[in-house]
């Protein structure tokens, strides 16, 4: 697929197949790269260097140029990052370079991603994301990179919008390793580059709920409160069930998100319900749902398990 998006500027919307190369040749892998990586082995081949109309480095390599203008070398680079995440032939995440090209060449507003492609940016976060166990522990994640995840997280749904989740960014190194100790010793507890302890406070309906709720009318703020107040009062296995669930589907956009982000992740069980919640003050009315362990992994994970068969899980009406 090609797109015209000036008069000297020829874009071949995924050069997949010439990146896909360039990542085999150079041993980088096959699908995701840091962009200083990308840029030796374009430098390497000489197929970008000559004529090449802007320097070619890290910061701009997401609008580089073949010097034919027969490509456009493009990946997907957030607004808020200058490393390349992905060039998988399957996704269409080019929105944010458009956005960057767009910045430097002019108005490329017709040459946007449809909704249609947002949509397949996410079906192809959703198949890309594997629980990843081995991590790189000299890597670490920008104070800038973990705002915008957890910025992101913050934005999942909870009932009646309690926001129950609270999220313990595990950072000081003798901590976690103590945490490793009462978890089987698992390596990827110290040695990823953040460690959340996903935690709900299952007393959050109670904790002056119109704040969930300040930015809505005085009728319809009063009237949801006091729904709430009607639902929890008196139903424990409610309020954790709800807190719990909201822990999962937060853990969940966390994990996406990395992924988006070229980051690896791998949520993990509590082994010891006791000693883990000594060790981080855990208030008496909260629990722990999950770690999530984010960070860049040092080796492929194994081959899926194996799915259920779809007729096994997804029932129509009833059992």
């Amino acid at each position: 697929m090609r797109r015209d998006l000036g008069k000297n500027l020829a874009l071949d919307y995924f050069i997949c197949f010439k990146l896909a190369e360039l990542a085999n040749q150079h041993a980088l892998g096959h699908s995701r790269h840091q962009p200083q990586k990308l840029v030796e082995a374009l430098r390497a081949t000489q197929q970008v260097e000559q004529n090449h109309p802007l320097p070619l480095t890290a910061d701009n390599f997401d609008a580089g140029l073949h010097g034919t203008t027969e490509i456009a070398i493009v990946a997907f680079v957030p607004r808020a990052s200058s490393r390349i995440h992905s060039i998988l032939p399957v996704t269409t995440c080019s929105k944010c370079a458009f956005y960057r090209i767009e910045k430097s060449f002019g108005s490329l507003a017709s040459s946007l991603p449809t909704d249609k492609e947002t949509t397949l940016d996410l079906q192809a976060a959703v198949r890309g994301r594997r629980a990843v166990k081995h991590f790189d522990p000299q890597h670490a994640i920008t104070e800038q990179e973990i705002q915008e995840i957890m910025s992101l997280v913050l934005l999942s749904p909870t009932a009646f919008n309690i926001q129950h989740w609270r999220f313990v960014l595990v950072r000081d190194p003798a901590l976690r390793e103590a945490i490793r100790a009462v978890s089987w010793m698992q390596a990827q507890i110290t040695e990823a580059s953040l460690l959340v302890i996903v935690c709900a406070d299952i007393s959050a309906w109670k904790k002056q709920p119109h704040r969930y709720w300040r930015n809505a009318d005085p009728e319809t703020r009063d009237g949801i409160v006091g729904a709430i107040t009607e639902y929890y009062d008196g139903r424990e296995q409610v309020q954790r069930d709800e807190a719990m669930r909201s822990c999962g589907i937060a853990a969940q956009t966390m994990i996406l998100v990395a992924h988006a982000m070229d980051y690896d992740s791998y949520p993990m069980d509590l082994a010891d319900f006791e000693a883990v919640p000594r060790l981080i003050h855990l208030p008496p009315d909260h629990a722990i749902g999950l770690f999530v362990v984010l960070g860049k992994g040092r080796q492929e994970p194994r081959p899926r398990g194996g799915q259920l068969a779809f007729d096994e899980v997804v029932l129509i009406d009833r059992f």
